[in-house]
């Protein structure tokens, strides 16, 4: 019986120590494991930090954001230090935490940069946005001078064939026959009404509203001067002034001038008839 209970216990003394030596060797062999992965995760840490140290000025949005995409190498080890923290969850918390902080670095820096290059982007395209607006204005503006100026050479060439019109023209009879016109005028109104006189510009005349034409609104002034001056034009015209140039004052002010270079049978209004 004592021979048995020897045996008994030594048996169970055997055991125990295999499973020591056991648990001994999975332990060692656990620690092995996790110094090759966070030495692996390391090493990755590090190449991610030398390949971001020194990116290229000039990389473009599309390169930049690369760098942070599912399939980046950020990506990738952020995903090798998820594997760590999920197999080691008891072990080496600060390691882990260490190496995140290191990643998440990175990726602020890259983030930033993404930032930083989306800004001089919009600012390329606001600067080629108001490139574009000025060179259209430019254009406009060129265009406005261009016509402007073939205006006023119409206008000059009119007013030389007019000039030359008017030198073949008995000058003192269109303005006699003027006078006469407004002279009429005035017989007929049964009042002063009217005044003319020649301006320094041939064959400029001035038509003199006086002070009699004061009961009238600015509608009737307005209806008087145009139905005067289609008048004055005619008698212009069979004097052989196709392009006369009437201009309408009252009270010191001019208020009208016949549309001498287009429609001399028309007017323009300004002051306080416009």
């Amino acid at each position: 019986m004592n021979k048995i209970f020897k045996y008994i216990t030594g048996f169970t003394l055997i055991f125990s120590l295999l499973f020591l030596f056991y648990a001994c060797m999975e332990s060692s062999n656990h620690k092995q494991q996790y110094a090759k992965d966070t030495e692996r995760v390391t090493k990755l840490v590090e190449t991610l930090e030398n390949n971001t140290t020194n990116i290229k000025q000039n990389i473009t949005l599309e390169e930049a954001e690369k760098l942070i995409s599912d399939d980046s190498e950020l990506s990738s080890v952020k995903k090798e230090i998820k594997y760590l923290e999920d197999t080691y969850k008891n072990d080496y918390e600060y390691k882990f935490s260490s190496l995140s902080n290191r990643v998440n670095e990175v990726e602020l820096k890259l983030n930033k940069q993404i930032e930083k290059i989306k800004e001089e982007k919009e600012r390329e395209e606001q600067e080629k946005q108001k490139k574009l607006k000025e060179e259209a204005e430019k254009k406009l503006k060129e265009e406005s001078e261009k016509k402007s100026k073939e205006s006023e050479k119409k206008s000059k060439e009119s007013e030389k064939k007019s000039n030359e019109e008017n030198r073949k023209v008995d000058l003192d009879a269109f303005y006699n026959a003027i006078q006469g016109g407004v002279d009429k005028v005035n017989t007929q109104s049964g009042a002063h009404m009217l005044e003319m006189e020649k301006t320094s510009v041939t064959p400029g005349i001035r038509i003199i509203l006086t002070e009699n034409n004061a009961s009238y609104s600015n509608k009737e002034l307005r209806a008087i001067i145009s139905a005067l001056n289609k008048s004055l034009y005619k008698i212009a015209k069979s004097h052989g002034v196709n392009s006369p140039r009437f201009y309408y004052t009252l009270s010191g002010e001019e208020v009208a001038v016949n549309r001498y270079v287009m429609a001399p049978d028309e007017v323009k209004f300004s002051g306080i008839l416009k």
